[in-house]
């Protein structure tokens, strides 16, 4: 299946629907598929960022070995694992195709 849209529909109630591309970043109009687009999986970084807003404690950790940067359990440790699994199994459930759970 395409990821192009395959005609677009006015959102002014009058009707329109179209196959013509000069529409396709108007504002008055949305794409409109033969399928919905596939849902990505959330980034790491993006997974970070959404647990910083929530008001996530998060920490970065500089040492030896490398750099380590993630979420703080309740020990004070960096243990980014519980965090990942709930946010795969929120995905999975909302039908989003994730990889090496």
């Amino acid at each position: 299946m395409s990821k192009e849209p395959v005609a677009w529909m006015s959102t002014k109630g009058e009707g329109g629907l179209t196959d013509d591309r000069y529409y396709a970043n108007h504002k008055d109009y949305v794409p409109l598929y033969l399928a919905p687009p596939k849902r990505e999986p959330l980034s790491d970084d993006e997974i970070f960022n959404i647990g910083y807003n929530a008001g996530f404690t998060l920490d970065h950790v500089k040492d030896d070995v490398g750099s380590v940067y993630g979420f703080l359990n309740e020990y004070g440790y960096i243990d980014n694992n519980p965090y990942f699994k709930f946010v795969r199994a929120i995905e999975k459930a909302h039908g989003v195709e994730v990889e090496n759970e």
